[in-house]
């Protein structure tokens, strides 16, 4: 009867080691979350000037295309307005 108590031993051991592994596992989840959690404020805080950065390229691609647009309408204009060589022998 010497082995019931050393197989309850072994089975509260495995028991300890097996909370012992789930204490260990949680305590890296919380570090990986920990790290990720600093790894997006860091990219949050890295994004900013790029994405100023780009906005004011995207403003200065946009008035730079109204310009272009508003040039090429008066140009327009100006070739309805004008007259044409059949209108002038008239």
């Amino acid at each position: 009867m010497k082995v019931v108590p050393v197989v309850a031993l072994f089975c509260l051991a495995l028991a300890g080691c097996s909370q012992s592994q789930d204490d260990h596992a949680h305590a890296e989840a919380e570090r990986t979350r920990e790290q990720m959690r600093q790894t997006g404020e860091q990219l949050r805080q890295d994004i900013r000037p790029a994405l100023k950065h780009a906005e004011a390229d995207t403003a200065r691609a946009s008035k730079d295309l109204d310009r272009g647009l508003e040039t090429t309408r008066d140009k327009v204009r100006k070739a309805l307005d004008a007259p044409t060589a059949g209108d002038q022998n008239r």
